[in-house]
């Protein structure tokens, strides 16, 4: 198996040439993955900032409405 460093910490780790042909085994481990992705989309800091959700009160207020409505209620909001 050939050996491959790490792309977020440089640590050497054998991958099955397979995986390396499906472009996987870039990374030594979930962690190091999980921290290459938030560099680079940053999800996890937009989710805890509240970045990317509903942004007016008043489109989470016609949400709200459509869901007291009932079953059908979303399909006179919009």
């Amino acid at each position: 198996m050939p050996v491959v460093n790490c792309k977020w910490c440089g640590k050497p780790k054998k991958v099955r040439s397979a995986d390396i042909k499906r472009g996987w085994g870039k990374f030594c481990s979930k962690k190091c993955k999980a921290m290459e992705q938030e560099k680079r989309t940053h999800q996890n800091k937009n989710y805890h900032t509240g970045k990317g959700h509903i942004d007016s009160d008043r489109e989470h207020e016609d949400c709200m409405n459509s869901v007291e409505a009932g079953w059908d209620g979303h399909k006179n909001v919009i």
